[in-house]
């Protein structure tokens, strides 16, 4: 009794499918829409698909007379391919006017076999006694399904369907890490996984504190300002609590000390060549306001705080993808707008604050003012800015702080 044919495929990140020692993958010399066909049909080879399926999923607006003749074209490319590559053409069936992957063949997958840990692993009450299925998983998902392709539509909700698993899984891994105190071991898996998805939070946060426990604090710090400018970039979104207190834990770590003032000097001035105002972290805005308002007091010098709001020009509500943008644009727009010794942070979602020293309140409404209209001539979408402005020893609260 002759042994199946077996094919080797990979759908994670870069598609690939071996057979017999001969390679056929999307980093070769072959029509794309030959391997989108072949994908395709790999990935529902349980279903089967007739002459309109087909000729929709590849010809969705096309408004040509012959599109039976463009798909039969295609067919005969596809198996021209397979040929020229030494798999049996007879991969694909054309049976009563439909196409399917032909089932008489074997197929390992890697999605499939990914998804199978994933049940299992969900159903499992000791989880630790199954950690060889989570590296196994770990080394499986290589990337995004179908990477190339990942725009089309039935790829999306596939895509977005393993991805969340794969998040799941790691988290799961790391934690069961975690308690053994694997800590170059996670350095390592964080490290691969965030090549895959570079802004998830809890990866990076793991990572960082991986290389905190495995000694690496310098490492670990370089680390925390890389990712905190990532997601500033990304999400303008300011630290988390957690992030806040992984850094204090970090700088406060025995052998941190630093007996080389000029050193010190050296790494405090990194950054002050930067023109423009200063961004900077909530918490670190509070306490300069908190030195401002001191210092204020004494010399009796103006200060002002202000207030951007970014909002819908027609009164409606907004989306969070035109916030996200528009947010990005108006902290562009404040940074070349300030001086060097102006402070700006992000105070909620959808709006910035503004620390202005040694300001009269027309010099501020000025600062405002230019800030609002190069927003404008930089933003042609729905959104515009209000502003609110107010002297940092307002008398009312003064008396509070004070009292």
């Amino acid at each position: 009794m002759s042994m199946k044919l077996c094919f080797h495929i990979t759908m994670f990140g870069d598609f690939s499918i071996t057979y017999d020692n001969n390679l056929i993958s999307d980093k070769g010399k072959h029509s794309k829409k030959c391997l989108f066909l072949l994908e395709f049909l790999i990935a529902n080879r349980n279903a089967r698909y007739s002459n309109n399926d087909i000729i929709d999923l590849f010809w969705p607006e096309d408004t040509s007379e012959n599109p039976l003749g463009a798909l039969k074209t295609l067919l005969h490319r596809t198996r021209s391919m397979l040929k020229n590559a030494n798999f049996p053409s007879t991969m694909i069936i054309q049976e009563n006017g439909t196409y399917r992957l032909n089932t008489n063949y074997t197929y390992q997958i890697d999605c499939e076999e990914f998804d199978e840990i994933s049940k299992k692993l969900n159903h499992c009450s000791d989880k630790a006694a199954y950690l060889p299925l989570y590296e196994h998983a770990f080394h499986l998902y290589q990337g995004p399904f179908l990477a190339t392709f990942s725009y089309e539509s039935w790829i999306l909700p596939i895509n977005t369907y393993y991805h969340s698993r794969y998040l799941k899984l790691m988290n799961e891994y790391i934690n069961l890490l975690l308690s053994k105190e694997e800590y170059p071991q996670i350095a390592s898996i964080c490290c691969h996984a965030l090549s895959i998805d570079r802004f998830d939070e809890d990866l990076h946060y793991y990572f960082i504190y991986s290389l905190y426990k495995s000694g690496k604090q310098s490492a670990a710090i370089e680390q925390y300002k890389l990712t905190i400018e990532l997601l500033r970039t990304k999400y303008n979104i300011t630290p988390s609590e957690r992030f806040l207190n992984l850094y204090k834990l970090i700088i406060n770590t025995p052998g941190m000390e630093n007996n080389d003032l000029l050193s010190i000097l050296n790494t405090l001035y990194e950054g002050t060549s930067q023109e423009g105002g200063f961004f900077c972290e909530y918490a670190f805005f509070k306490e300069v306001f908190h030195y401002v308002a001191r210092t204020s007091i004494r010399t009796g010098d103006d200060a002002y705080l202000c207030l951007l709001t970014i909002v819908n020009k027609y009164n409606g509500t907004l989306e969070k993808t035109t916030i996200n943008k528009a947010m990005h644009v108006l902290s562009q727009t404040i940074q070349v707008s300030l001086r060097r010794n102006d402070l700006f942070t992000q105070y909620s979602p959808c709006q910035y604050i503004i620390l202005l020293p040694n300001t009269n309140q027309s010099g501020g409404e000025l600062v405002l003012h230019r800030i609002v209209h190069k927003y404008q001539c930089n933003n042609d979408t729905i959104t515009t800015v209000t502003t609110k402005i107010l002297p940092i020893l307002e008398q009312d609260l003064l008396n509070k702080a004070t009292s």
